[in-house]
């Protein structure tokens, strides 16, 4: 109950940071002492010391969004101390539905954390191809490995002629919320059976 109550808290969280958009639907200003700090000028804390803050996000939800569901099927999850939170950790599907935030990494590309979370979320979808039961599910990671790669590329390249820097960046919030909303979809149905 207390670990479900702590990822409630933390998507809440999570979910009111992202609806800060409607502050301006609402017409609520941002105090002048927050506006100045904030990226985009916005009543939020990720855009709050963006550098840290981000990387903190993108770093943490590209963990437990693609590397802990590759460690809920490894020997690791059969240890005592890691079987009792195992049932908690995402799963595959989980992970195949947020390896797309893995693209769009451009405007922040030059941060080592950025680059290493890139690189495992590749390598996860590497290892799912491999360790596939049956032949759609290789073709799926696959898939997914190739367009990570290939997206990224893309990116890489054609990064300097986007209109916004920080497009980039939505997007991949936008895939992020998906796979939390995966996860916790998942989560439901686990605790109801």
């Amino acid at each position: 109950m207390v670990v479900s109550l702590g990822f409630a808290a933390l998507f809440a969280l999570m979910a009111f940071e992202e609806v800060s958009w409607f502050q301006r639907q609402i017409g609520f200003a941002t105090p002048e002492a927050i506006a100045a700090r904030n990226w985009q000028g916005e009543f939020n804390l990720h855009n709050f010391h963006t550098d840290i803050t981000e990387l903190a996000l993108y770093s943490g939800t590209g963990a437990f969004l693609l590397l802990l569901p590759l460690l809920r099927e490894s020997e690791v999850a059969r240890w005592p101390m890691v079987r009792v939170v195992a049932p908690f950790l995402p799963d595959r599907t989980v992970a195949a539905v947020s390896a797309p935030m893995l693209v769009f990494t451009y405007s922040h590309w030059t941060l080592l954390p950025v680059q290493a979370a890139f690189w495992t979320g590749l390598a996860v979808c590497a290892a799912f191809a491999r360790s596939s039961a049956t032949r759609r599910e290789t073709l799926l990671w696959s898939a997914l490995a190739i367009w990570v790669g290939m997206g990224q590329l893309t990116m890489l390249a054609l990064g300097p002629t986007k209109l916004m820097v920080f497009d980039s960046s939505e997007y991949r919030e936008l895939f992020t919320s998906i796979g939390l909303a995966m996860y916790a979809f998942r989560q439901s149905r686990t605790c109801s059976a």
